[in-house]
């Protein structure tokens, strides 16, 4: 039996490559870097035996070192092949030993016994551009991503915001698509992570981050979105709750796996982070401050209720405020994000406003009545006035003071959309106070 003469050749010029003169020092171990450049590859790999060799060594690496899949993501296909076998022996594609040596070289990796039990995750974040050309390691960081984040990155099936696969089912791996994969590890660096094991997602290194970088990787929109929803309530929360109360109507289903989860459409996640930040949201439990939403400014607050759940969150909260639940006009509510009656945001800012003028320090308490409104300060009144909820409160009081007074009457035009079913309008209300020298 004899080895062909263009193995022999080409088994000499591989052995050259590793500096050995005679084949019975060749162990069978050897320097990765001595070879990473194309041309000592080719050389390398024109040997059939070399490359049996490199094939079974890589393939033999434990699953949490390397995963050696049979095809890439583009599918099972024989042009998508990654290992072939030829009389009885396993091969790797030459171009992806190739991707695998320059991967590992690039991670510091030389010796194929240097592993230890795994690869250091942090090693993923550095040179991706060269990693991820090998399909093997693509698989491997796949792999780890997956079982081993201990359930702190969530990975849907399919990309709800483009419907496009995410995790790619193979018969004998699962990848994460390499775009998703590279938005996700954006995503990690930014939020301060490069250990898969110790990842922990928390308002102070998501309000550090920019969130249209973080939520371009759907893995980290359903993995923010997880924290948040753990403690937020829905369209049923009773009113007074002081939560944060997100709608059924922003929560997609997504599949995690074989679960079916929620997220948080992807919109309305950005613009909750935002509102969590202007009011110095410190976790994701869901609390609310009623007195920093009180304090704050016309701007801050016309940013947070950009968030359709923000806007139904306060508005539950001043639901709460039982002295003037029953007061919230008609002409102040709306039909919106599936639910009914909810405070116009308009509203709202003209309530809280009355809240300053009022000296109080939480918009969930107040109490007022027209005297309390008549007795402010010109311009003080005026703001308390703009509030259609004043207006509607302090409309019976002075229906009564009128109808006790013979002398004394008024008519449609006083009323908001001059209909005497409604409340006084800002000047209907000034002209009965001016007229009883209230102001």
């Amino acid at each position: 039996e004899y080895v062909a003469k263009s193995e022999i050749h080409a088994l000499i010029e591989s052995l050259e490559i590793f500096n050995i003169n005679d084949i019975n020092n060749f162990t069978g171990t050897f320097n990765l870097g001595d070879f990473n450049d194309d041309i000592k590859q080719t050389t390398l790999l024109n040997s059939a035996s070399i490359h049996a060799t490199i094939s079974k060594k890589l393939i033999d690496l434990e699953d949490s070192v390397l995963i050696v899949p049979m095809y890439t993501q583009l599918g099972e296909g024989q042009e998508n092949k990654i290992q072939f076998e030829v009389n009885a022996i396993n091969y790797i594609i030459k171009n992806e030993i190739k991707s695998i040596i320059n991967a590992l070289v690039a991670m510091g990796y030389t010796d194929l016994s240097s592993f230890g039990t795994s690869i250091d995750s942090s090693k993923f974040f550095t040179n991706r551009e060269v990693l991820l050309l090998s399909s093997s390691i693509q698989a491997t960081i796949s792999n780890k991503m997956l079982s081993e984040t201990n359930g702190k990155l969530i990975v849907p099936n399919v990309n709800i915001n483009n419907s496009e696969l995410i995790r790619i089912e193979m018969s004998d791996v699962t990848y994460i698509d390499i775009d998703e994969m590279n938005s996700i590890f954006i995503a990690l660096e930014l939020l301060g992570f490069t250990n898969f094991n110790a990842i922990d997602i928390n308002p102070v290194n998501v309000f550090n981050a920019d969130f249209d970088t973080l939520l371009a990787s759907a893995s980290v929109q359903a993995t923010i979105s997880d924290l948040i929803l753990d403690n937020a309530l829905d369209d049923f929360a009773v009113n007074g709750s002081n939560s944060l109360l997100i709608p059924l109507y922003f929560r997609n289903e997504i599949m995690v796996g074989d679960l079916i989860e929620k997220h948080i459409e992807k919109i309305e996640l950005k613009a909750i982070l935002r509102s969590m930040q202007i009011l110095s949201v410190d976790d994701f439990n869901g609390g609310m401050n009623a007195s920093v939403i009180t304090t704050m400014s016309d701007s801050d607050l016309s940013t947070v209720l950009e968030s359709g759940s923000v806007h139904v969150t306060i508005d539950n909260m001043l639901k709460g405020n039982s002295y003037i639940n029953t007061k919230i006009p008609n002409l102040a509510q709306e039909n919106v994000y599936n639910m009914t009656s909810i405070t116009i945001k308009d509203e709202i800012k003209a309530f809280i406003k009355v809240a300053d003028v009022l000296a109080s320090d939480n918009f969930t308490t107040i109490t007022f009545n027209i005297s309390t409104i008549y007795n402010l300060p010109d311009t003080d009144r005026s703001i308390a006035l703009d509030s259609m909820i004043v207006r509607n409160s302090v409309t019976v009081e002075l229906e009564e003071m009128i109808d006790l007074d013979p002398m004394y009457s008024v008519n449609d035009t006083f009323y908001e959309n001059q209909d005497n079913t409604t409340f006084f309008t800002k000047q209907g209300i000034m002209d009965i106070l001016t007229h009883y020298n209230l102001v």
